[in-house]
């Protein structure tokens, strides 16, 4: 079997891991389980795309830094991570007036930091690193192969998009995300020295622990 069909078969069978992992989460984890049991079974869910992104471009000799993880100047990229929350924030609170002003997210992101252990705190961390690296980094470099940019970034968008979909079974959401996904992988693809992994990582953080 060539490597492009070693590749796509990757491809296939990551993309199905995503779409059960979340349905077992909501149906299963979240409804049998809680506290502690719930956040590590959560953990392992996560990591284990994550190894299998790691081997595979270990086994095909590529470097983690043809998929957006690199830490180039840091101060630069933690400020565009945050820049981009801010950014993003002002874009959805000017279309939705349900969500929370800029202060009062602020105030929600220090009030999770004060109530949350460093536990919770960091399971939130390494759940949006795990997305940015699955989707802005492997999915979206792994489709710009055989596609173009732009229909590399709409997929990888709705994927993402529609990833989302049995958290909430709001539709609303799943357009929220595809909405975002876009401006990531945009700025993933064309400003890859201040949009890595990292930076987004910090952005997705930000993001999730204002609204959640």
């Amino acid at each position: 079997m060539s490597n492009y069909k070693h590749n796509q078969k990757f491809f296939l069978i990551l993309l199905i891991y995503l779409f059960v992992e979340v349905i077992i989460l909501q149906k299963v984890i979240y409804i049998y389980f809680n506290g502690i049991i719930s956040e590590l079974f959560f953990l392992l869910v996560l990591f284990i795309p994550c190894i299998a992104i790691t081997n595979y471009i270990s086994f095909y000799k590529e470097t983690f830094e043809e998929y957006g993880f690199h830490i180039h100047n840091p101060l630069i990229q933690l400020l565009y991570g945050i820049g981009l929350y801010a950014f993003i924030g002002l874009i959805f609170r000017s279309n939705f007036s349900s969500l929370p002003s800029i202060s009062n997210s602020i105030a929600n992101i220090i009030d999770k930091f004060n109530s949350h252990t460093v536990f919770n705190t960091l399971n939130i961390f390494f759940n949006a690193l795990s997305e940015e690296l699955i989707w802005r980094g492997f999915i979206l470099k792994f489709l710009t192969q055989k596609n173009s940019i732009f229909c590399s970034i709409i997929i990888t968008s709705i994927l993402f998009g529609v990833m989302h979909f049995p958290v909430s079974f709001s539709f609303l959401q799943v357009i929220n995300s595809c909405v975002i996904s876009i401006v990531y992988c945009y700025l993933r693809i064309h400003s890859p020295e201040k949009f890595s992994i990292f930076s987004l990582t910090i952005t997705h953080f930000l993001w999730n622990s204002a609204l959640y």
